[in-house]
């Protein structure tokens, strides 16, 4: 993990702000001045929102956002783009557009799987005027063999992430993980969240086979409603999913078994967000030796 990285979304405005390392700083703790990535009103974007930062084997990051070309609304115009760091965030490549068919494509979780390659995930619909016409959506997948420089064909695997009777649907947004521990080392987990007719929006995992190719769905979180959220692994090798909520504080869960069933589900007082919830992220920090 690179040290000292923080992914910021300032209202209307969002951006993503890198705390650069100097060099020779890489996995270090001292950091240089906040770079900004992605900010609104330029590159023909009026809004970026929903980011999503990785680094490669190689230590290369890759910063992904939702481009909102209209405004900062959740419906319309919208891509997925991304930029490319080979210098701990001191300077970023050109903006590039990985999306963009003047519908809806949103949720980018980028995942590095243990070949080193880069799975992202995403969520599509149809361009609609408004929230009251959501019915459903489509899930994608594609493949990176050069640290973000290239990527293959959109894969759709909304066949094998979605149950019949399930409507709207949202994967992370945020980074995704491969299991480090039994159960279920080596496979990819993501978080999601599904609604359904008469009952309130939830949140659930997504595990795949550890090259992204075969998908299963896992469990729901024990407390409604839950919405965007992300997923961390303990290191018991339990999963602890974190997710958006309504009232104040967010909702934790755990999985005990790689995330076919949840444990429990709680709201955390510690975890405090605005009453309508917002996104946020989670990371794992290995425990500390002993003395």
């Amino acid at each position: 993990m690179l040290r000292g990285l923080a992914v910021l979304g300032t209202g209307t405005t969002a951006a993503l702000l890198v705390p650069a390392l100097r060099p020779g700083e890489m996995g270090g703790t001292s950091t240089g001045p906040l770079r900004p990535v992605f900010i609104s009103g330029r590159e023909g974007y009026a809004c970026f929102r929903s980011p999503a930062l990785l680094t490669c084997r190689s230590g290369t990051l890759l910063a992904f956002c939702e481009g909102r070309h209209q405004g900062c609304g959740d419906e319309g115009d919208i891509g997925l783009v991304l930029r490319r760091s080979l210098d701990g965030g001191m300077t970023w490549g050109p903006l590039q557009e990985l999306v963009r068919d003047g519908n809806t494509a949103k949720n980018p979780v980028p995942v590095l799987l243990e070949n080193g390659r880069i799975l992202l995930v995403w969520v599509w619909h149809r361009r609609l005027s408004s929230k009251k016409q959501r019915t459903t959506r489509e899930v994608y997948t594609a493949i990176s063999n050069d640290d973000g420089l290239s990527w293959s064909a959109p894969r759709n695997i909304t066949d094998q992430v979605y149950r019949p009777g399930w409507g709207w649907y949202g994967v992370g947004p945020g980074h995704g993980i491969v299991k480090r521990h039994d159960p279920g080392r080596g496979q990819v987990v993501i978080a999601a969240r599904h609604g359904q007719k008469g009952q309130r929006m939830v949140s659930h995992l997504l595990m795949a086979d550890g090259d992204g190719e075969r998908w299963r769905i896992g469990a729901d979180a024990l407390i409604r409603p839950t919405g965007e959220a992300t997923v961390a692994e303990l290191d018991d090798g339990a999963l602890m999913l974190n997710s958006r909520s309504k009232g104040g504080q967010r909702v934790v869960s755990v999985s005990l078994d790689g995330g076919h069933t949840m444990a429990r589900s709680w709201r955390d007082p510690q975890l405090i967000e605005p009453l309508n919830g917002c996104q946020a992220s989670l990371l794992h920090l290995p425990a500390a030796a002993p003395g």
